[in-house]
């Protein structure tokens, strides 16, 4: 009887640890794969989020590079304009000194005439002359400009006043005043334009040109450009 009382709890104490043991061994299965799914999902989310930063990262990168790639077209685009309106005030700066010097030639020659000195100066040559650079200014010039449309008026009065019989000297002063005027702000205007437009990178708007035009007109003489264009 001894025996049997002492065995039975010992059975039941070894049931009770192998059932214990069991059940530690189930939690630390449970635990384990839990575990292991949190990893493969934490994995799963790190990888979703590398590809998304990634993609984004690149989408960055490449609008970067289309910025980059415009910004280089639009510089050179306005570094080509600039290049093209270099060559445009020196063409032009030729044109408005060779008639302010064959007109000038001009009336001193005709003016001499009429006080009845002589010489072999060919006045129909040099007036088709003049009429010639005249025209070509024309074309180099912006018709839409307010200081293009002055200068043509200006010109085209020189040649009417050099043209008639007799010579109206104070007239001629007048208009060639005008045009020496006219000519130093678009020549001095369109380096302005030249300089703007290569800071910014980018043309200006005809709205500021002839803000620009009235700015340089008023540097060099108020009154003259209030007389001019008021």
């Amino acid at each position: 009887m001894s025996l049997m009382v002492v065995t039975e709890p010992a059975v039941e104490a070894a049931r009770i640890a192998a059932e214990t043991a069991s059940r530690n061994a189930e939690i630390t299965a449970y635990v384990a794969a839990g575990a292991a799914i949190l990893a493969l999902v934490g994995t799963v989310i790190t990888s979703i989020n590398s590809a998304r930063i990634a993609k984004k990262t690149s989408l960055i990168s490449q609008e970067i590079g289309d910025k980059n790639v415009q910004s280089l077209e639009k510089r050179r685009l306005i570094d080509t304009i600039s290049s093209q309106r270099i060559m445009w005030i020196n063409s032009i700066r030729k044109e408005f000194v060779d008639f302010n010097k064959v007109s000038h030639t001009y009336m001193m020659e005709k003016f001499n005439r009429l006080r009845g000195n002589n010489s072999n100066y060919n006045f129909g040559e040099q007036y088709q002359h003049m009429v010639a650079i005249k025209n070509h200014i024309e074309l180099l010039l912006n018709p839409t400009e307010i200081f293009s449309t002055k200068l043509l008026y200006c010109l085209n009065k020189i040649l009417d006043t050099l043209h008639k019989e007799s010579l109206d000297v104070n007239k001629y002063k007048e208009f060639k005043d005008a045009t020496g005027f006219i000519q130093q702000v678009i020549l001095k205007a369109e380096w302005r334009r030249i300089k703007k437009e290569t800071e910014r990178g980018e043309q200006i708007s005809t709205e500021e040109m002839n803000l620009i035009f009235e700015e340089v007109g008023k540097e060099i003489n108020a009154i003259k450009y209030d007389y001019l264009f008021s």
